[in-house]
């Protein structure tokens, strides 16, 4: 690829941007395990993936390995609290009935604790709620449609 445009591409952007025009925010380009590129991620995902890091000390992601402190949260969009039979869950989120959505999402990571209470999650919350939005569309990225996208550690 040629080194000029990959360097002036941005700048014609800000330019744009400048200037009012309309352009579309870049997509992360995210590779894959093995080093192939995977599917793009929108930008604001992208963006929940670096707020993930701070999870990532707790939670992984990455299909092929197990659970940390926390359990593996690959495919958790969508799918019901304490899904995982080879992890310890509280009581709490085990009798919590939650399907992990925006609705749902949202509030815990508001405050873990107070949406459930006797939960185990050391976290304090998310008091921002773009950077909420943001964690949840990468949590959104994290399914076999998009494997490769989950690989942060």
């Amino acid at each position: 690829m040629n080194m000029r445009f990959v360097l002036l591409t941005p700048l014609f952007a800000l330019i744009l941007a400048a200037c009012g025009g309309e352009t579309e925010a870049p997509s992360a380009n995210v590779m894959s395990a093995g080093g192939a590129s995977a599917p793009s991620m929108s930008a604001q995902a992208a963006e929940g993936r670096v707020l993930f890091g701070e999870c990532g000390i707790c939670h992984q992601v990455d299909p092929s390995k197990g659970h940390r402190i926390g359990p593996n949260l690959y495919g958790v969009y969508g799918s019901p609290a304490a899904r995982h039979a080879d992890f310890r869950y509280s009581k709490a989120m085990q009798n919590s009935g939650i399907v992990w959505t925006e609705e749902t999402l949202d509030p815990y990571l508001e405050n873990p604790a107070k949406y459930v209470r006797g939960g185990r999650m050391a976290y304090r919350g998310q008091s921002d709620p773009e950077k909420r939005k943001a964690l949840i569309e990468y949590l959104k990225t994290l399914t076999d449609e998009t494997a490769g996208t989950a690989n942060a550690e």
